[in-house]
């Protein structure tokens, strides 16, 4: 094979692989904004559910933290780069929603 035609499918294949990851990326963080921003306090934990099986880039943690349930909703796709933390009060209804205190390295 030609060397030339060689390193212009290379570089072509890595450019294409470039484009789709930042698309991917884009999408995740479009995704994480637009749900995490639904849930606002008195939203129940089954409705909560339904809106978090739509995600298809959606990455999300269950943790108990002084006797109340919290769901860390993120993203591998865009590294992480922003989440939410959802947390349930003892009814299944959600009682906050935090962007600023979402840490993506003490989450996991």
């Amino acid at each position: 094979m030609n060397p030339r035609l060689f390193r212009f499918l290379v570089l072509s294949l890595l450019l294409i692989g470039v484009v789709v990851t930042g698309v991917y990326a884009v999408e995740a963080d479009k995704e994480v904004r637009i749900l995490c921003g639904l849930f606002k306090p008195g939203t129940s934990e089954r409705e909560m559910d339904r809106i978090l099986g739509t995600a298809s880039f959606l990455d999300v943690v269950e943790t108990r933290e002084s006797g109340q349930t919290v769901r860390v909703v993120h993203s591998r796709w865009n590294l992480g780069r922003n989440g939410c933390r959802v947390v349930l009060a003892d009814g299944a209804l959600v009682s906050r929603q935090d962007w600023d205190a979402f840490d993506r390295l003490g989450s996991d």
